[in-house]
């Protein structure tokens, strides 16, 4: 062989060399392709019905050769795999913005699913689902879809979204459509702006509602159905929260109650919830928060309904402002724990309140028309305004002491009791008072606690309690025994006096005064053997 032959064959034999490993790692790229297909197949169901997405990275739903058979529409389920990328839902410049599916899966990882309004014209994108199920570990987002819906057909039946993923209303009025006398489910968390299910289908939430944009508004709908005895239209497990600059209204008709969390935080943030007629209520089991407001921008929750009842917790943070309010007959009642901070403000416009346990702490302003404590405790070192009756709580001026002010009338009696507390001289940073700006009229009981090792001296006096228009009536355990106007009552193991400045009209108060340690008794022991030495002494002296 000649060197030019040579040269040639080791040229052949390169050439086949470097052919066969170029098709080597085409062969392993098809079949990377091939497997990343299968894969994302094998995530969603297969079989008869079951249309799943075939192409990674994303892409058009309108283009049926992403789809394992073609666009799908009412009567096949849809299915997009995990790690997918973004497949959005936007109409062509022709085409009629309607899309459908039977039930929709979003799996999870990176896989989001846009509605989105084409470029020109102004189509509005919907997204029908026939089904009863939506399955979304991933985000669903309206973006530039103003007017464009996600809704269920189904009427009469149980509904769920589902899968712990995200659904992010954008454009208003963008929304989530539910049908008439539907019970829809939702784990997701629901944030943004538009509308979200119907006054005539029950909402059942175990995830989270967030209105999340400054100057913009997040309604949701609920409601009892028609003809059904649902307890309530709206159930609450998960979470309601506005954020501050943003609005959330939740609008039922018919009753809602909540266990889980409703909060207003932030500067200006605003919620609105409201019960429909005409025996509608509101009960709180969980937890409702005011909090993080500004001057001049509290945060805000007003509750309109018929019948408010917690036996959850009520916090008003400072600068937070609630307000609950009814029609004629309207009641609101309190078993739970109701806590209104310095600068909050928690108003009832009702007919009427009622405490029958539990425990209302006032460092702002509780406002009531008429309030009546019938058990638990009132206590803090804020205002009261309103008329105040107790007949069975406990009322105790401050936070271990303080000044708690009640600006109206304020009656004690039955097995109501005033609690004061004593740690110094001074009122409010020593000791408990209520100070009543018109009339007070007593009965019931008074307890004296001592706090610190606080020691009282005789000549130490405290104005336990000041009424500004007419004081009247006694303690039931320290009546006027002393004089006509000095009760006395023992406490922590002193005797002291209770001096009634009694008036009927004009300034008057009760005083704490006199105090000396309680006599301790010898012991039974001690008088038995004097007893007996006595005895003694008198056998031995007849004896003698």
């Amino acid at each position: 062989m000649n060197p030019v032959q040579e040269k040639l064959a080791k040229r052949d034999t390169w050439t086949r060399s470097e052919s066969l490993k170029y098709l080597a790692l085409a062969i392993c790229l098809l079949a990377m392709a091939v497997i990343s297909t299968m894969s994302l197949n094998a995530q969603c169901p297969g079989g008869a019905g079951n249309d799943n997405w075939t192409r990674p990275g994303g892409g058009d739903w309108s283009n049926g050769g992403n789809w394992s058979l073609g666009v799908p529409y009412q009567r096949f389920n849809a299915c997009i795999p995990a790690r997918t990328g973004v497949v959005s839902v936007k109409p062509t410049n022709v085409g009629t913005g309607i899309f459908a599916a039977k039930n929709l899966t979003i799996l999870s990882g990176t896989t989001k699913l846009n509605l989105v309004r084409p470029d020109r014209g102004n189509k509005k994108v919907e997204l029908d689902l026939y089904g009863q199920t939506l399955t979304n570990q991933g985000g669903i987002q309206f973006l530039n879809a103003q007017g464009s819906t996600l809704s269920f057909k189904a009427t009469n039946s149980d509904l769920s979204i589902t899968g712990g993923g995200s659904l992010y209303l954008e454009s208003p009025p963008s929304s989530v459509d539910v049908g008439d006398g539907d019970v829809l489910t939702t784990d997701n968390t629901i944030f943004g702006r538009g509308n979200f299910g119907s006054p005539r289908a029950v909402l059942k939430n175990n995830g989270e509602f967030e209105a999340d944009i400054s100057g913009a508004t997040l309604q949701i709908y609920a409601g009892q159905r028609k003809g059904q005895k649902d307890p309530w239209g709206l159930e609450n497990d998960g979470a309601i929260i506005t954020f501050g600059g943003s609005a959330l209204k939740v609008s039922v008709s018919g009753s809602a109650v909540s266990v889980g969390n409703i909060i207003a935080n932030g500067p200006d943030a605003q919620m609105l919830l409201a019960t429909g007629p005409p025996d509608d209520y509101f009960r709180n089991a969980g937890d409702i928060s005011v909090r993080n407001g500004a001057p001049k921008k509290p945060s805000t929750l007003t509750i309109l309904t018929q019948k408010f009842d917690n036996n959850g917790s009520l916090d008003i943070g400072p600068f937070g402002t609630a307000t609950i309010i009814g029609t004629f007959g309207s009641l609101a009642t309190n078993s739970g724990i109701m806590n209104i901070a310095a600068d909050g403000t928690l108003t009832f416009q009702t007919d009427g309140f009622q405490q029958t346990a539990g425990t209302t702490t006032v460092n702002g302003l509780l406002a009531i028309a008429h309030g009546a404590f019938l058990g638990g405790t009132l206590m803090g070192s804020g205002t009261v305004k309103g008329n105040i009756i107790s007949t069975g709580a406990t009322v105790k001026p401050g936070n271990s002491p303080g000044i708690l002010t009640i600006n109206g009338t304020y009656t004690q009696q039955g097995q109501g009791n005033f609690l004061v507390e004593i740690a110094g001289t001074a009122p409010g940073s020593g000791y408990g008072q209520l100070a009543v700006t018109e009339n007070a009229s007593l009965g019931g009981t008074l307890s004296v606690g001592l706090l610190g090792g606080f020691t009282p001296t005789p000549g130490d006096f405290f104005t336990i309690l000041t009424a500004g228009d007419g004081l009247g009536g006694d303690f039931g355990n320290a009546p006027p025994v002393i004089a006509p106007n000095i009760g006395d009552i023992t406490a922590d193991g002193y005797n002291f006096e209770v001096i009634y400045n009694w008036s009927g009209t004009g300034p008057g108060s009760i005083v704490l005064a006199n105090f000396t340690p309680v006599p301790v008794p010898e012991p039974a022991s001690l008088l038995l053997f004097g007893s007996g030495v006595l005895a003694l002494r008198k056998v031995v002296r007849k004896r003698r």
